[in-house]
C-alpha cells in the first residue's frame, strides 16, 4: 500500500456520499496518525480503535443518523507489541466487527501505507478492496501490483480456510491530470484491470483541500464543486458494483 494517493480523503468523502444517499456507513480509522479522525472533525473521545484490538470494544461515534466513525490516535502504534504473540493477532478487527456487520450497509477502513499487523487486520476483515492510483504516478501503479500479489498469495489462502473471500471492487484514478504520462498510466490500468477501473475519476479540485482544512467533507463544504460531484458519482458506482449488498471495503 502506497502513501500519498488520497486514501484518507477518499474514505472520508466516499463514506459521507454513501451516507447522504441513505446508506448506513461506518468509517474505521486504522492509522495511528488519526488523519481520518481529525479530518472528519472528531476532537474529543475516550476510546479508540486501539480498544477494539486489545479489548474487543467498538467505540462508535455517531456523526449523523447514517454516518458513524471509530476514531484512532497514536496509541494504535502500541498494538504491534501488544499482539505480537497472540494467535489471533491478525483477526482481532474481523472478530470485533462481527457484532455490528449486520447494522451497516457499508464499512470503510482507512489504513496507513504499510504491510504490518494493522493492514493485515484490515484486509482480513474486508470482503472488498479498492485500489487507488494517483494520476500520473507510476510508483502507485507498481504499489498496487505488489499489493495484488499479497492478496493472491497470502490473504486469500487464509480466508479460504474460513470459507470467505475478498474481491477487487475497483481501481480509482485519483487527482486526475490531463497529461500524456497520466493517459499512458490510465491506459495501462485499463489494459490490466479492464472493467474493474471505475468510470468515475476524482479530479484535482481546490475544494477538496479546503474541506480537509475545515475538517469536513467536500460535499458539505462545496456541494456544487467537481470534488463533491466526483465523490457522489463514485458512491453511486460503488452501490451499483456491490449490487446493494452489505460490504466491508478497504482502500489500498
Amino acid at each position: 500500500m502506497k502513501g500519498g494517493v488520497g486514501k484518507t480523503t477518499t474514505t472520508l468523502n466516499l463514506g459521507y456520499a454513501l451516507a447522504q444517499q441513505g446508506y448506513k456507513t461506518l468509517l474505521i480509522d486504522n492509522d495511528p496518525q488519526g488523519n481520518l479522525t481529525t479530518g472528519i472533525g472528531i476532537e474529543e473521545y475516550e476510546q479508540t480503535v486501539t480498544d477494539t484490538y486489545l479489548n474487543g470494544i467498538l467505540p462508535i461515534h455517531q456523526l449523523s443518523e447514517k454516518l458513524h466513525v471509530i476514531p484512532a490516535d497514536i496509541t494504535l502504534s502500541t498494538v504491534y507489541n501488544e499482539l505480537s504473540n497472540k494467535v489471533d493477532a491478525n483477526f482481532r478487527l474481523f472478530k470485533s466487527l462481527k457484532a455490528v456487520n449486520k447494522d451497516y450497509d457499508y464499512i470503510l477502513i482507512d489504513n496507513r501505507p504499510d504491510a504490518g499487523i494493522l493492514a493485515s487486520n484490515s484486509i482480513l476483515a474486508s470482503d472488498q478492496f479498492m485500489y487507488l492510483v494517483k494520476s500520473g504516478d507510476a510508483y502507485s501503479l507498481n504499489g498496487i501490483l505488489t499489493f495484488e500479489e499479497i492478496i493472491e498469495e497470502q490473504v486469500k489462502p487464509l480466508l479460504e480456510l474460513q470459507g470467505r473471500n475478498i474481491n477487487l471492487l475497483g481501481v480509482l484514478i485519483n487527482q486526475t491530470k490531463n497529461t500524456n504520462v497520466s493517459q499512458h498510466i490510465e491506459d495501462q490500468l485499463v489494459d490490466y484491470f479492464k472493467e474493474k477501473v471505475f468510470d468515475t475519476k476524482v479530479r484535482i479540485n481546490s475544494a477538496i483541500q479546503e474541506a480537509v482544512v475545515l475538517k469536513i467533507s467536500v460535499i458539505e463544504h462545496a456541494p456544487k464543486s467537481n470534488g463533491a460531484l466526483d465523490f457522489t458519482t463514485l458512491a453511486h458506482e460503488v452501490v451499483k458494483r456491490t449490487k446493494g449488498k452489505k460490504a466491508t471495503i478497504q482502500t489500498a
